[in-house]
């Protein structure tokens, strides 16, 4: 092998090292049969890395084995979300407390009577990232809804077996928490975090592009819509460069961008032209584009800076997703 392909070949292997190291730096429980064999996983790992005969796709397999065992070990730590959305608080030792963004009601909290065992009627439409229909009431005693009727509507397996998937997921489930406000109906939130998860799980968009776009039409529905029609300053329209301006939510073309304004962050014109598509584009026609390469960089930057501009809050699920999200 040349020189020059083992020097890459080093760096790939020595970012998968990183990255699982960094996987398994997130666990905090040191029990269980899942957590000792991502520890074997992780040391098989060292060990390939410094094996010259190791290949990369035996490396990336490798890898790929530890993200299962990952995504393995979030299940049995319970992570519920009730579509259900955010994790489940333990009430009594079978009862479970669940998150749910819903229709009429925006983000509520639910409490599900013994949904922790198997054979409850509740337990399937109650689980991980389960979309369902539920028929609800809430007494005078409590401020938590429960549960009279529920079913199933369409259940995302393909989030339980990638634990990139399932991070951005999770990522997506806490910035809606974070934005929504309780007990207010929004529908173009559950529609959005739906099709989302369809584009996602399908593959039809690449998870970047995935969670760029929520970042941002999430904010767009919440009242915190970006003005990009044209430089704020000159009104042009239409350049090769544009500054996005993350505090004020506007850009700025090359021309009237000054070096010493911070804040900003530099946008080709297809970075800037998906950027309206997502903030005017009906839903129905938003999915109908795709972005790769450095536009979607750019993008992708853009939203994420925008979002923690204005939310002004830590999100540790997006500190999970770094971990595990690998760059194409």
């Amino acid at each position: 092998m040349p020189k020059k392909d083992i020097k890459n070949f080093r760096q790939d292997m020595n970012k998968y090292f990183l990255r699982a190291n960094e996987m398994l730096g997130k666990i905090k429980n040191e029990n269980g049969t899942t957590y000792t064999n991502m520890k074997k996983s992780v040391s098989r790992l060292i060990i390939m890395s410094y094996n010259e005969e190791t290949t990369f796709e035996a490396l990336r397999k490798e890898y790929q084995t530890l993200q299962e065992q990952a995504a393995q070990y979030i299940r049995e730590q319970r992570f519920h979300v009730g579509y259900s959305i955010e994790g489940a608080e333990d009430s009594k030792e079978n009862d479970k407390i669940i998150t749910v963004l819903s229709k009429e009601l925006g983000v509520i909290s639910i409490y599900v009577k013994g949904a922790m065992r198997l054979k409850n009627k509740f337990h399937s439409a109650t689980g991980l990232f389960t979309y369902s229909e539920f028929v609800l009431y809430r007494s005078r005693s409590s401020d938590l809804y429960q549960i009279n009727e529920a079913s199933v509507k369409n259940v995302f397996h393909r989030l339980s077996t990638n634990v990139e998937y399932l991070a951005l997921a999770m990522y997506m489930s806490e910035l809606v928490c974070e934005v929504s406000v309780p007990d207010d109906m929004n529908n173009e939130i559950l529609r959005l975090f739906l099709n989302m998860l369809y584009m996602m799980t399908t593959g039809k968009w690449s998870v970047a592009l995935c969670k760029a776009a929520f970042e941002m039409r999430l904010l767009c529905d919440t009242g915190l819509r970006p003005n990009l029609l044209g430089c704020k300053k000159c009104a042009e329209f239409e350049k090769d460069i544009f500054y996005f301006d993350t505090e004020n939510g506007e850009i700025v073309c090359t021309s009237c961008w000054k070096p010493y304004d911070v804040g900003y962050y530099i946008a080709e014109m297809p970075a800037i032209m998906a950027l309206r598509y997502l903030a005017y584009a009906d839903l129905e026609k938003m999915f109908s584009f795709n972005l790769t390469g450095i536009p979607l960089y750019q993008l992708g930057r853009i939203c994420e800076k925008y979002v923690l501009e204005h939310t002004k809050y830590d999100y540790k699920t997006l500190d999970f997703y770094k971990s595990v999200h690998i760059e194409e």
